[in-house]
């Protein structure tokens, strides 16, 4: 019978998400699908798979996102679903630790792309908040203010995701060496 978990990960995450639906495998849960925050399981043998994301160059349903699933498999790792640029694979678990050869490089041109489109929104909401802030002093309307406050607010939330995105890619950079 399948047990469908909604569970959110940020996206810098991955590691996170990764060994919980190993700690599920190890309590005898496999993995079945998952996507958009939503991990669908099936009963299987306690610990007897291991589970990794694969983050692929191009999408799973291109020619090059086909290929990158296909040196997996010819490695040994089963491919259990793949949406946009990632892909859940598994292997039987008889000798410890296994490494994808998607390796960090994959993960940071994903977490560079996001970052980038983030610095972009960023610097539009501050953008729109400093127009609307002194264009509202001339006319003395709170409206704009409030919006124009909102706004900054919100591109300082970006700011804040931004940098923890830029620490995990560090931290990526530093476990690649």
């Amino acid at each position: 019978m399948s047990e469908i978990i909604r569970k959110k990960y940020r996206v810098w995450d991955f590691d996170e998400e990764e060994k919980w639906v190993n700690a599920m495998a190890k309590d005898g849960k496999g993995l079945v699908d998952a996507g958009s925050g939503q991990y669908v399981f099936e009963e299987e043998e306690p610990g007897g798979f291991l589970y990794r994301q694969l983050f692929l160059k191009r999408s799973a349903s291109s020619d090059r996102g086909r290929y990158e699933i296909a040196l997996e498999e010819e490695n040994g790792w089963k491919l259990i679903c793949a949406r946009g640029r990632r892909a859940w694979m598994k292997r039987p678990n008889d000798s410890g630790y296994y490494d994808l050869l998607s390796d960090a490089g994959n993960k940071r041109r994903l977490l560079k792309r996001i970052r980038s489109g983030l610095i972009l929104a960023a610097a539009a909401l501050f953008c729109i908040a400093f127009y609307e802030l002194f264009s509202g002093m001339v006319g003395q309307n709170s409206i704009q203010q409030y919006l124009a406050l909102a706004l900054i607010l919100a591109g300082m939330f970006l700011l804040a995701v931004i940098i923890r995105i830029s620490g995990t890619l560090r931290w990526l950079k530093n476990r690649k060496r």
